[in-house]
């Protein structure tokens, strides 16, 4: 932000913004004296409802970066649009929106778009029962009348969402019901009707089932099965409380108050979209088999030629997890404890030490939760989305993660970050291609400006280092560690590379895909053939006879699949239409 250039313009009881040192944004104040030979402003300012003065010493009038602005009175509530503001500057523009927040108005416009502040509180005054009266009888459109003996498309939209939102939510430190993975929903329209829709889902926060951060639970469907089943269904399944689950006490916060509900809510969803009740018990006994899973333990042994192995504990639970799968419980041990390792013609199997044991469980319990939640969203769109609607008319509703700045950042926060950067991007075409277009109406003038082969985390991060440590948005860390920082359009965040290679190819060994493959449970067969698709395709490269690698055909790309297709392409489409609407959370 520009200084004023001079203090001639300066008179004392003048209103103005000033950034005192130390300050983490500028702060409203009042010009109280003068001093021109020193150059020198005291400001007097509430902080933290105490008043306070401070002495600005101002610049030579010929440069910019004085740390005072003019301001204007916003009044107790602000301005609706920013645009009405006559200082438009980042001072400015957050004080209105503190203003704003404080008197319980959470949305603000800035031209044609809508910022709305998170409040972390309900807000009864714009979704209580009274708000929801004033609209009760506008309709978007009308519904498509339903196939005999089937639930309206409407109906089973709505149903949808509680459905995903109990299997893709969970509680964090600032919101209770955060959405962890990201959707797409296209809602399609015929003749003025709603006649269908369609989900797509990516970036699921596969972490999440098995570690959670103090203060954070996993997703909500865990604690809403074991509060909801009775005592003889949880009997039959093995099921105790939730906070005698690894999986789900970490984050000190294993409560389900309510959840027995939200249980029956769930199912009343899931027989709405045709998930019948032999669907429903699969379903539980895939969520109570990664409930054993977590509560896996190995200890360390010492084996011949000085191999660690490990030797299993909690047998209990790997009976448990083997029975409700309906493998082989010795099949599931040796899929924990070894690996096999295909040579030739030859399958060697070799013992896995006690952190690569570990590792199996998560990636265990992480494929059979992913493919589950896969499943769903391919069943709700087997019901939802219905044929001839290729020609029908379309609204693209994308939900992502915002901008996530942890204390430990890894590969899902850039994934996370990425997907943001490129939505800030397309945001900003879209914003910019508008102005130019008003301002061709007007006639103002304006001028356009314009497989890592044998590779490690620490080659990666080497590889990072050689390839940007020139560019301006990249830091190296001073003391060698194993991170690297990027400064996105959001601020800086650094990244520790730990474990990227492996979360980047998701993979799941061979052996354990087979063991799910000879699963008798229909639902487990069912999501095993989508994940031996996905890891034929990202199966490392054969080499011919000249020893290079041969190119399969169709090329796969290696790696994590990470769907965006999608939602760049709705956000393209959607800019070349000149509709995007935007809601940004501050």
């Amino acid at each position: 932000m520009a200084g004023s250039g001079g203090l001639a313009e300066w008179t004392e009881g003048a209103a103005v913004w000033f950034h005192p040192a130390g300050a983490a944004a500028p702060l409203p104040g009042e010009l109280v004296e003068i001093h021109r030979a020193a150059r020198v402003l005291l400001v007097s300012a509430l902080v933290n409802g105490q008043p306070q003065t401070f002495a600005l010493q101002m610049g030579n009038g010929e440069e910019e970066g004085d740390p005072v602005w003019p301001r204007e009175e916003l009044g107790p509530t602000g301005v609706e649009d920013m645009t009405r503001l006559h200082d438009l500057h980042e001072a400015a523009l957050l004080w209105n929106l503190k203003l704003r927040y404080e008197q319980g108005l959470i949305y603000t416009y800035a031209g044609s778009i809508l910022v709305a502040v998170n409040p972390y509180r309900p807000v009864d005054a714009l979704y209580g029962l009274q708000t929801a009266r004033r609209y009760e009888t506008t309709f978007l459109a009308a519904v498509a009348p339903a196939p005999p003996g089937r639930a309206p498309v409407s109906e089973q939209i709505l149903e949808a969402a509680p459905l995903l939102e109990a299997f893709g939510n969970a509680r964090t430190p600032k919101n209770h019901n955060s959405s962890r993975f990201g959707k797409l929903l296209e809602l399609y329209f015929k003749d003025g009707a709603l006649a269908g829709a369609r989900v797509a889902h990516y970036l699921l926060e596969k972490s999440r089932i098995v570690t959670q951060s103090p203060g954070e639970r996993n997703y909500h469907v865990f604690y809403e099965l074991l509060a909801g089943l009775d005592e003889e269904q949880r009997k039959a399944k093995g099921l105790l409380t939730a906070e005698h689950y690894f999986y789900l006490n970490q984050g000190g916060d294993s409560g389900g108050a309510g959840a027995g509900a939200d249980w029956s809510t769930l199912c009343g969803a899931m027989q709405v979209l045709g998930i019948g009740d032999a669907e429903r018990e699969d379903i539980t006994r895939v969520l109570a088999a990664v409930l054993h899973l977590g509560n896996v333990y190995f200890h360390r042994k010492q084996l011949r030629h000085g191999q660690e192995g490990v030797q299993l504990g909690g047998g209990a639970e790997v009976r448990w997890a083997a029975h409700l799968l309906k493998v082989p419980a010795e099949a599931l041990a040796r899929a924990l404890t070894t690996r096999v390792t295909a040579a030739r013609a030859e399958r060697m199997r070799s013992p896995l030490p006690i952190d690569q044991a570990l590792d199996a469980r998560d990636a265990f319990a992480k494929a059979l939760y992913s493919s589950l939640f896969s499943w769903l969203v391919l069943r709700i769109n087997s019901i939802v989305h219905r044929a001839g609607l290729h020609d029908a008319h379309r609204i693209s509703l994308l939900d992502i993660f915002g901008f996530e700045d942890l204390e430990e950042n890894s590969f899902e926060q850039l994934c996370i970050n990425y997907a943001n950067e490129t939505l800030q991007h397309y945001f900003n075409k879209h914003i910019f291609k508008l102005e130019q277009q008003e301002y061709q109406k007007e006639r103002l003038e304006w001028s356009n400006l314009t497989n890592f082969p044998r590779a490690s985390d620490a080659s990666y991060l080497e590889k990072c280092h050689y390839n940007h440590a020139l560019n301006e948005l990249y830091s190296r860390p001073r003391l060698g560690a194993n991170e690297f920082g990027v400064k996105h359009y959001a601020g800086q965040v650094w990244y520790n590379v730990e474990g990227f290679l492996d979360k980047n190819r998701d993979a799941l060994r061979a052996d354990v895909l087979e063991l799910l493959c000879s699963s008798e449970v229909p639902l487990v067969a069912e999501m095993s053939t989508q994940l031996r698709a996905q890891h034929d395709a990202n199966k490392t490269l054969p080499r011919g006879a000249n020893g290079r690698f041969v190119l399969r055909q169709p090329p796969q790309p290696p790696g994590v699949d990470v769907p965006l297709q999608p939602v760049v392409r709705a956000l393209h489409q959607a800019q070349q239409r000149q509709v995007a609407h935007e809601v940004r959370h501050a």
